[in-house]
């Protein structure tokens, strides 16, 4: 058994309420009557707010948060994603299907229409290239 280094405590993890927070990042948390800083959030946190209670670790600069505690939300769906039989990825929806990125946005609905909005549209083929449809309208 190897004795702990007393001058640098080891981190332990602890439970907290998001007292100020900024651009989803807390910035103050609350933790048994003290206020500790908080230097840092993990990867994955997800936007936080005031009155969030989140799981942190306490170093000796201040509090890194590591998860946001769902508390009475309910648990986030499951992305209903398979592999077919071919090894192409399928990502199915009810609703619909959005992905955005910045000003870029890819919508299918379930009504087969689909939706491409973006500051520059580029399709480049090898082969055909072929728009079909009844009628086409460009500009």
């Amino acid at each position: 058994m190897t004795a702990r280094n007393r001058a640098f405590p080891l981190p332990y993890r602890n439970v907290a309420e998001v007292l100020e927070a900024r651009d989803g990042h807390a910035s103050l948390l609350a933790v048994e009557g003290e206020r500790l800083t908080v230097v840092d959030h993990a990867e994955r946190v997800p936007p936080l707010a005031v009155g969030d209670r989140v799981l942190f670790e306490r170093l000796p600069r201040g509090a890194v948060v590591l998860e946001r505690l769902r508390g009475d939300r309910p648990a986030p769906a499951p992305i209903p994603a398979t592999v077919d039989e071919d090894g192409c990825l399928c990502i199915e929806h009810a609703a619909g299907l959005r992905l955005r990125v910045g000003e870029a946005r890819l919508e299918l609905r379930a009504d087969g229409t689909v939706l491409l909005d973006g500051e520059v549209i580029r399709s480049t083929a090898r082969g055909l290239n072929r728009l079909q449809g009844t009628p086409i309208e460009l500009n």
